[in-house]
């Protein structure tokens, strides 16, 4: 029988990859067609080791949801601390918002396969974490736009208004890239977002 993490920081680095395992078996597989003995052998767990840490499939998605918003809220945070211009600032943000990186696609593609489908807890956490991710992101663009307008750099806009839409764009470019809804020409993307940048530009 494998071995039972006894310190905290044991459970926290089995737990992590447990989660980051299962929510990429969610993704690709599926969440109906994942099985806990699947996520066990792919985390190199035992199961009985897999259900002492999570009783259910269903409380393993939340906990993978979780971890995974955790992380992108911190990343948010990180990006709100750096200390550049405000148009440095936004375009880096453009870029590397982490809504929109590649490396938290796992946590879409399985979001979108059980949206609508699944407990009514499971969907009021999801709604929960999503709301707390926009809420984060659109705090962050809104004060780098408001930044910008004091020091005369942007043209005076609405900042909160101007932080939803630059939210829509990286979402856009984002479900366009993980479900192949369309191909961008190459340097698209970067002609897109400059476009955005400048027409703030006073």
């Amino acid at each position: 029988m494998a071995k039972i993490a006894v310190t905290e920081e044991e459970k926290e680095i089995k737990t992590s990859k447990v989660k980051e395992v299962a929510l990429g078996l969610f993704a690709n597989r599926g969440y109906h067609q994942t099985t806990m003995s699947d996520i066990a052998r792919a985390a190199g767990v035992g199961r009985g080791t897999l259900y002492w840490y999570f009783p259910s499939k269903e409380r393993l998605f939340i906990a993978a949801l979780w971890h995974k918003v955790e992380q992108m809220l911190a990343e948010s945070k990180a990006l709100a601390a750096l200390n550049m211009s405000p148009f440095d600032k936004l375009s880096l943000a453009l870029e590397k918002l982490p809504r929109s990186s590649a490396k938290h696609g796992n946590l879409l593609r399985a979001l979108f396969q059980v949206w609508g489908e699944e407990s009514e807890e499971m969907e009021q956490q999801m709604e929960t974490a999503w709301e707390r991710l926009n809420r984060q992101d659109h705090s962050l663009l809104t004060e780098i736009i408001r930044e910008g307008i004091e020091e005369n750099g942007f043209r005076p806009v609405d900042p909160a208004k101007a932080a939803v839409t630059l939210i829509a764009f990286t979402d856009g470019l984002l479900y366009h890239g993980l479900f192949g809804v369309s191909q961008l020409e190459p340097g698209g993307v970067e002609v897109a977002r400059d476009i955005i940048l400048r027409g703030l530009l006073k």
